[in-house]
């Protein structure tokens, strides 16, 4: 019996930025891969060696005489190595089948909803240290219907992250910036994934300010990096999200600080904030 098996894999990455490094794409990946069973029927299998979780769908397409080939959703963890999936079967085990499929994968589970909602996050920079806020949330610059924070940050300020997690995106190699949307892929960034499932992103580094490398587990007030004034921006500074895994429109959070005169607070737009 005659088959014709073909892949066609299409990796989506809904993020701000979407650019894998070259170190990205030698360190990690994911596959979806079929093997033929003992009892003759098509095992499709995945390997994740992402330092975090991701959301896979599978599809198949231009299928012949195989049932079951529904479009799939699964939610496959960090560093797995070869796991089955599912199996498929000839409809009629005397004829020829062909099929091909191709995959998609989103980082964390797009089914998100509970997470940590009283976090208790540390301000992004160096203890004693002290920045306003130039643009907060859903402001009229670029953060139209986003959570999401500008700190007026001094080019090479020390970058500190806000919570533990584990590096999952960065770039790092644009000297390109400006008040135009056509900058906006140009900010270098760092993407770090919480144990909740949420997501940070770091974005506007300087070229070659990023001091952490994919799959570094941080500490919360870690040193990742050095602000810079990159990609789509008007001055140097660090803008500064909380997000849950998402597909199309990025799904920001509300994020509480711990300050010197309050332990949880909401940071807001012209203040000023010290960290404690």
């Amino acid at each position: 019996m005659g088959n014709n098996l073909t892949k066609i894999i299409f990796i989506t990455v809904f993020l701000s930025f979407i650019f894998l490094s070259n170190a990205f794409a030698q360190d990690f990946k994911v596959d979806v891969f079929d093997e033929k069973q003992t009892d003759k029927s098509i095992g499709i299998y995945v390997t994740n060696t992402l330092p975090c979780p991701i959301t896979l769908k599978v599809k198949f397409l231009n299928v012949k005489n195989l049932c079951d080939t529904k479009e799939r959703t699964f939610l496959v963890s960090a560093n797995t190595k070869k796991k089955m999936l599912f199996t498929v079967k000839q409809c009629d085990a005397k004829k020829s089948y062909s099929y091909n499929y191709n995959f998609k994968y989103y980082y964390g589970d797009l089914s998100l909803s509970k997470y940590d909602k009283n976090f208790q996050y540390t301000l992004p920079y160096k203890k004693g240290e002290s920045y306003e806020i130039m643009q907060g949330y859903f402001g009229t610059f670029s953060h139209q219907e986003e959570h999401a924070l500008d700190f007026d940050m001094p080019e090479g300020t020390n970058v500190c992250a806000i919570r533990d997690g584990v590096v999952i995106l960065l770039k790092e190699d644009s000297n390109v910036g400006g008040a135009n949307k056509k900058f906006y892929n140009d900010g270098n960034y760092v993407l770090v994934y919480h144990s909740d499932g949420t997501m940070a992103n770091y974005v506007h580094f300087r070229q070659n300010g990023v001091v952490v490398k994919l799959g570094d587990k941080i500490k919360q007030g870690d040193v990742i990096g050095y602000s810079g004034n990159t990609g789509f921006s008007s001055a140097p500074h660090l803008h500064l999200d909380v997000s849950l895994p998402y597909v199309g429109k990025k799904k920001t959070i509300s994020t509480k600080f711990l300050l010197k005169n309050s332990k949880n607070e909401v940071l807001k737009v012209n203040q000023k904030y010290i960290k404690p």
